[in-house]
């Protein structure tokens, strides 16, 4: 096309030029989308998270109790022995206050809960019933706890709520009235305090009674946000008290807020709890104090004094629970941090029993889960922990927040793949989520497949955070067990020898190990390098010298070891800086290899015999100190397919260097990698590089991001591995659970 511009009829110019694009844009067509990664969730087990709010109710009328708790997550989880059986999601951010009663009379329980200034009541099946809001505008009153009971003695249930208001609500939603005082409620009681058969209100912080109709009995001004305080009767007359705590005192009052009697204490009295008296059992007073140095005092229901006990630690929960049955209540009561135990006690401070909960225990409840009449003590504390009463065994453990440690086997001829998950106890899954065993193990630090007998599928040999390594088979039996001389222990597979099996290398502290297959143990021994001990922070295994047997490779805050098949030291180098990683790479199978350590600025390469060749810059630095993941943060891949491997890095964003130290690409991955892992993930025959910390992250091998799976899962380790042999992998993840995702490609931008 020739066109002629005339200078004379510039107007013209501009839709001649506007007529050019328009025939030159139609006759190009447009680029073609650029194929991504669509990532999927093919199933999950993710544990509870932090529970709040535990009660202990007959859920579904069977006449056995469960246990409900409310979680972080936004769930409602009832539990029986140990085991979650309903997981309902309200479609709330996350429970904080929750109650359970049976509000329309059908047998089954109803629960109410809140979260923000939303209160909603959820049938049993996890339909919502009703929600309300109590009040609109930008800033509507908080709720913080909710109780359900027969105010005014009509025979109707009232939902009572407490936060910035407290709030009365009829068993349908509706509002029943609000109260006028202005609270900010950290704990809600219910209790008849005057014995007209009519139900008061108790909340605090202030400390302020009010009547079944919302009217403000009285008021006790206090300095302190949160008022520790029990209700019960503790003086024999059939009506409740209500026993105040202080920094130096215990206060009793009745029910017009008079004060009956006030006895010093000599700890401040953070925590209190009474026993009433009843039954042929006078009451018993109890205050302990949250300082760390502890302490417990308790009087009678008159207020003198019983005694002191001394709890070596502050007192993170305290109540009175019968748990033998007698009708006479124990003293029950927690400490932590930095001695997390639960003890139970008579009242005069003898020790019946005691037993370790790993952190402080911050609420006690007593039950009958078994449905045999005994008692017992359900403690929650970063796990939930079921005590027999009377004697303190532990009946199960419930983790909420162990860090998952997660290994993956791919499909091979008529086998299917398998998912090994462990936490506080060691799953196995089928590829479609079905849990195949559970096998109780101490708290898992560290995971790994190891082929343990020949001929047989792959076993697990796991690495506790207590001093314990263990081997288990395919099936979930154990093979064998050993113990160590440290905690937090870390485990590889090695070929140590010819034969089929693998060998287990471990280290824990300073100590290293090495086991065979049955568990002999063949050489230990302890890291002292020119008369200096180090502790080793991980370890990993490879072919440096050729042939088909690994060498052994530990390092420490500021060098590398290398040990023999036999357990040796070969030899030791120092580093500026502790290495990130350290791993083999092998020119050809059979051949010597290099050794690459991860420094914070570049990677050093070693000769067989510890001679440094040289050293590559890399921009890869870890800034901003992402949370560490369970894996190699190093790679080696042909990524051009041209021959040579390029060293692929994940030091908080991916980096690729050429055997000769060059640059071949630089990728500010968000997600701050620390572990690397390569996989088909489509089933094209490209493999992708699979990255983590923070979340997954997926690039191409030119260093081009497909997919981001940014998740709260706290990822702690991953695997990739063809689950049911179709010829594309997925990607097994670890965290506050276990995930498998599957990914297809899809054509767009993201």
């Amino acid at each position: 096309m020739n066109v002629t511009v005339s200078r004379a009829k510039p107007a013209n110019c501009g839709l001649l030029l506007l007529g050019l694009l328009c025939a030159s844009a139609s006759a190009q067509p447009p680029p073609e989308p650029k194929p991504v990664l669509q990532p999927r969730v093919a199933w999950q087990d993710r544990p509870l998270g932090q529970v709040r709010s535990p009660l202990v109710c007959d859920v579904d009328g069977d006449g056995r109790e469960e246990l409900v708790v409310g979680t972080l997550a936004g769930e409602i989880a009832v539990l029986a022995s140990g085991r979650v059986t309903r997981r309902l999601r309200p479609g709330v951010a996350f429970v904080v206050g929750l109650e359970a009663a049976d509000l329309d009379g059908d047998g089954a329980m109803d629960f109410l809960v809140v979260q923000g200034s939303e209160l909603c009541a959820v049938s049993l099946d996890g339909t919502v019933r009703w929600r309300t809001k109590p009040a609109e505008g930008a800033n509507p009153p908080s709720l913080a706890r909710v109780r359900v009971a027969d105010l005014d003695g009509n025979g109707a249930m009232e939902v009572v709520t407490a936060g910035d208001r407290v709030t009365c609500w009829d068993a349908q939603g509706a509002t029943r009235w609000v109260a006028k005082a202005e609270v900010k409620a950290t704990t809600l009681e219910l209790a008849d305090l005057d014995g007209d058969g009519k139900t008061e209100i108790v909340v605090s912080s202030p400390l302020t009674v009010l009547s079944c109709d919302g009217r403000v009995l009285w008021s006790k001004p206090t300095e302190a946000r949160y008022v520790p305080y029990s209700v019960a009767d503790v003086n024999g007359d059939g009506r409740a008290e209500i026993i105040v705590g202080s920094r130096d005192k215990i206060e009793v009052f009745d029910a017009k807020g008079s004060s009956m009697w006030s006895a010093p204490t000599t700890v401040s009295a953070d925590r209190v709890a009474a026993s009433p008296a009843g039954g042929g059992q006078p009451a018993v007073i109890a205050a302990g104090t949250a300082n760390y140095r502890g302490g417990l005092e308790t009087w009678d229901g008159s207020g003198a004094p019983l005694g002191k006990i001394a709890t070596g630690a502050g007192v993170s929960c305290l109540d009175f629970l019968d748990l033998d049955g007698d009708g006479a209540r124990e003293l029950v009561y927690g400490t932590g941090p930095m001695e997390p135990f639960l003890t139970v006690a008579k009242p005069t401070g003898e020790t019946l029993w005691r037993n370790y909960v790993g952190t402080r225990t911050y609420l006690t409840l007593a039950a009958n889960l078994r449905g045999d009449g005994r008692k017992e003590l359900l403690a929650f504390a970063d796990d939930l922990y079921a005590f027999d009463g009377s004697n303190g065994d532990l009946l199960w453990r419930h983790p909420c927040g162990c860090q998952t440690h997660v290994a993956a086997t791919g499909a091979t001829g008529d086998r299917t793949g398998t998912v090994y998950a462990g936490a506080a106890t060691l799953k196995r899954y089928d590829l479609a989520g079905k849990l195949l065993w559970e096998s109780d193990v101490p708290t898992v630090n560290d995971l790994v497949l190891v082929r343990l007998e020949e001929g047989e599928e792959p076993g697990v040999v796991v690495g506790c955070e207590d001093n314990v390594l263990l081997a288990m088979r395919a099936d979930g039996s154990l093979l064998w067990q050993q113990e160590t001389g440290w905690m937090n222990v870390r485990v590889a597979a090695a070929q140590l020898d010819d034969d089929e099996a693998q060998e287990v290398v471990a280290t824990d502290g300073a100590m290293y190990y090495a086991f065979d297959s049955d568990g002999r143990k063949l050489w230990e021994g302890r890291l002292n390098l020119d008369g200096r001990l180090c502790l080793v922070t991980n370890l990993s295994v490879g072919k440096l010298s050729g042939g088909k047997q690994d060498l052994v490779f530990l390092w420490y805050r500021q060098g590398l070891a290398v040990l023999s098949q036999r357990g040796a030291l070969l030899w030791h180098a120092q580093t500026d800086g502790e290495p990130r990683e350290v791993q083999v790479r092998c020119a050809k199978e059979g051949s010597p290899g290099e050794l690459f350590a991860v420094l914070e600025d570049r990677v050093n390469a070693y000769g067989p015999d510890g001679t440094l060749l040289r050293a590559l810059d890399h921009v890869a630095k870890r800034r901003d100190r992402p949370s560490y993941v369970r894996g190699t943060g190093l790679l080696f891949h042909d990524l051009d397919g041209v021959g040579g491997e390029e060293a692929i890095l994940g030091l908080g964003c991916l980096e690729a260097l050429s055997p000769d130290g060059g640059r071949v690409w630089p990728n500010a991955c968000r997600c701050g990698p620390t572990a690397l892992k390569m996989g088909d993930l489509d089933g094209t025959g490209r493999r992708e590089i699979v990255a983590a910390t923070r979340g997954i992250a997926v690039c191409e091998a030119k260093g081009d991001l497909l997919c981001t799976w940014p998740d709260a899962l706290a990822v702690n380790s991953f695997d990739v591995a063809d689950l049911d042999g179709d010829g594309s992998d997925e990607v097994v993840v670890g965290g506050s659970g276990a995930v498998v995702l599957t990914f297809s490609r899809k054509r767009g931008g993201q």
